[in-house]
């Protein structure tokens, strides 16, 4: 494999208040000068995993470094069981979307909350959950109380998406945060209004990260590829051709629901290794 004489990067420009803005980014063409070492390797990169996660990376405050992880959200802080009415925000994303079928492995009945029609299709036809709700949808409040009331919630979202659910809660419900992409780009993040309900539900609300389960790796490992395998896990990648150059334009496809399915950028071609 021949190296290139050039190489490009994508570099913070200046930190964004809000919503990712055209000069958040800049791209740089540098010459190439890497050259691997004893015991060194030199890697392609080929495909760019776009996260929300992200966006707290470029902001100048205490975050998470990397995404979390899933199967220890849905087991250990939900405590998902049979017979439960477990509800996913975000279902139709990435992580949402393997909630979503992880509950259902656990025996419980899953309803998933996204952002249109198509996707809530998409939910219920491929991924077979028990139902889905389209947020934008004049009727989505009146719809949401049919299920009853909720013994587990998997939040994305955060915002109105949580406040309303904090009003759905079963008696000893678990939430676990997993995420908040309708506050990550808020200047001034929305605070909740209907907490009360933990206590009198005597419910809990938990976040967690991944360095948390840096030991149960290899367990997530083996369940989740036996399941793509035998094909009870489904998966679905939105696919950004044209380069790393696409990655900045294509990140805020995360927040307003441009996105269905994990969200990757075909950085280049794939090559065989040079042994």
């Amino acid at each position: 494999m021949s190296r290139p004489q050039t190489f490009k990067q994508i570099v913070l420009n200046e930190r964004p208040v809000g919503d990712f803005e055209p000069n958040t980014f800049r791209t740089e063409v540098l010459p190439f000068t890497l050259k691997p070492g004893q015991d060194e390797v030199l890697v392609r990169c080929t495909w760019l995993s776009l996260d929300p996660a992200m966006r707290g990376y470029v902001r100048d405050a205490r975050s998470y470094l990397p995404p979390v992880k899933i199967g220890e959200g849905v087991k250990d802080v939900a405590q998902v069981k049979e017979g439960d009415i477990m509800v996913v925000s975000g279902a139709a994303g990435s992580v949402g979307a393997i909630a979503c079928q992880l509950g259902k492995r656990a025996g419980a009945k899953v309803y998933g909350i996204a952002g249109s029609p198509d996707k809530c299709d998409w939910l219920v036809k491929e991924l077979c959950i028990d139902g889905a709700f389209n947020y934008k949808s004049e009727t989505f409040r009146e719809d949401f109380k049919k299920i009853g009331y909720v013994d587990v919630f998997f939040d994305n979202v955060g915002g109105d998406i949580l406040d309303m659910v904090l009003t759905r809660l079963a008696q000893n419900a678990r939430i676990a945060l997993c995420g908040a992409i309708s506050q990550y780009n808020a200047t001034k993040p929305r605070g909740l209004q209907n907490y009360l309900s933990l206590i009198a539900q005597r419910a809990k609300i938990q976040g967690f990260i991944v360095f948390d389960y840096a030991a149960r790796y290899p367990e997530a490992v083996r369940e989740l590829s036996a399941g793509l395998v035998d094909g009870s896990i489904k998966r679905k990648f939105h696919i950004i051709e044209g380069g790393i150059e696409q990655a900045p334009k294509s990140l805020p496809l995360l927040f307003n629901g441009g996105n269905t399915g994990k969200l990757v950028v075909n950085v280049s071609d794939e090559r065989k290794a040079n042994l």
